[in-house]
């Protein structure tokens, strides 16, 4: 069954990947083909396979709540 799975998940991605490098036009599959439709379709990011653009690193926004007990909790250490 996972086997199974598996395959079509990679038979998906590859016929997608081809769809992408046929519609830029080229007769081989590149691997920011591939890159592109799991980043879009999957939001998988591959480590080792780095695009030449560099990625921001997103910093998680803290909330209101999250200051105001981190300042409670610096208070407190600080007595």
């Amino acid at each position: 069954m996972l086997l199974q799975i598996a395959d079509d998940f990679i038979e998906s991605v590859v016929t997608a990947a081809c769809q992408l490098a046929r519609h830029r036009k080229s007769s081989t599959l590149e691997v920011k083909d591939v890159q592109l439709h799991l980043e879009r379709q999957w939001n998988m990011w591959i480590p080792g396979f780095g695009s030449e653009e560099i990625r921001p690193y997103k910093k998680a926004c803290t909330t209101e709540a999250h200051k105001q007990r981190m300042a409670l909790i610096r208070k407190t250490t600080k007595k």
